[in-house]
């Protein structure tokens, strides 16, 4: 069911749309959280939004050189969105 002006893209949940919100970035554990929100995005059909939120990640991690993410998170950040440019 389409509401007025959403143009099909949120589905209504009980009479509210749904919003997609980017998470949150910060430690590890944050960031591994908007990993896994990303790939969920990506591998539902909405890539477009997925890759955002791993562009996202990617500079946030980058910005803060926070260790952790640089080592764990970031080189997978960095094939995924590569992978995804072919």
């Amino acid at each position: 069911m389409n509401l007025a002006g959403n143009n099909g893209k949120s589905l209504p949940l009980n009479g509210v749309l749904a919003v997609k919100i980017m998470p949150d970035f910060g430690t590890l554990r944050e960031n591994q959280a908007a990993f896994e929100v990303a790939v969920a995005y990506i591998n539902s059909g909405e890539s477009e939004y997925g890759r955002s939120i791993l562009a996202a990640l990617r500079d946030h991690i980058c910005n803060t050189g926070e260790q952790k993410s640089v080592q764990w998170i970031l080189p997978t950040v960095l094939e995924i969105l590569e992978a995804r440019k072919s």
